[in-house]
């Protein structure tokens, strides 16, 4: 991964790699957009985790995802769009 040109890696990869740069900042707030689209379900949890903990470290987290599965993991205060139903989706 080092030698790749990061537009010619999977999606899968550039969305951790994107996940993976942000963290190293280490800011107290971070907003992760769609943090699991195009991922297995074990980074899935892996992603969970590092969210889990970023909290128990007293950081901000806003996740805008789809994934329901995902959600249910880190069991979030969580806003609603109005309008909106989690269900069916």
């Amino acid at each position: 991964v080092l030698n790749e040109n990061p537009f010619d890696l999977p999606l899968s990869i550039r969305k951790r790699l994107a996940l993976a740069s942000s963290l190293s900042l280490d800011r107290n707030w971070y907003i992760l957009d769609e943090p699991t689209l195009f991922q297995d379900l074990q980074t899935i949890r892996e992603i969970a985790k590092v969210v889990i903990k970023l909290k128990q470290q007293g950081r901000g987290v806003i996740i805008i995802t789809h994934n329901m599965y995902f959600r249910g993991l880190l069991q979030p205060h969580e806003i609603q769009m109005p309008g909106k139903s989690s269900d069916g989706l």
